[in-house]
């Protein structure tokens, strides 16, 4: 077995940018994915000025700023199923409502 100061379970967004974090850092890194190839879909729809900041730690932010704009707002639009009948985690739907429109008045 090969040796590393750090495991990573998981090679989603969360587990890549750790993953780079460590490495950077000088640690030696092995990554467990229990899948063959990376997600094609959609993993983060929004991300905050301290992922900004983590991506440029990393030498991605200029790459990244032509591929994002800045929603001016969120809102918190519900929860998750749990398991066993528990509420699940909050999620986020960040989104322009229509022109005419106003905030919290029908679907955006």
């Amino acid at each position: 077995m090969t040796d590393a100061d750090v495991i990573v379970v998981g090679y989603g967004p969360v587990g890549m940018v750790t993953a780079a974090l460590l490495g950077r850092a000088g640690q030696r890194v092995i990554v467990l994915e229990r899948h063959a190839g990376l997600c094609n879909l959609p993993r983060a729809g929004v991300f905050d000025d301290e992922t900004m900041r983590t991506f440029a730690r990393l030498g991605i932010a200029e790459e990244m700023l032509p591929k994002v704009r800045v929603q001016s707002r969120y809102e918190w639009t519900g929860r998750l199923p749990g398991a066993a009948g528990r509420p699940g985690p909050s999620f986020v739907a960040c989104h322009r409502p229509r022109a005419g429109r106003r905030p919290g008045h029908g679907h955006g």
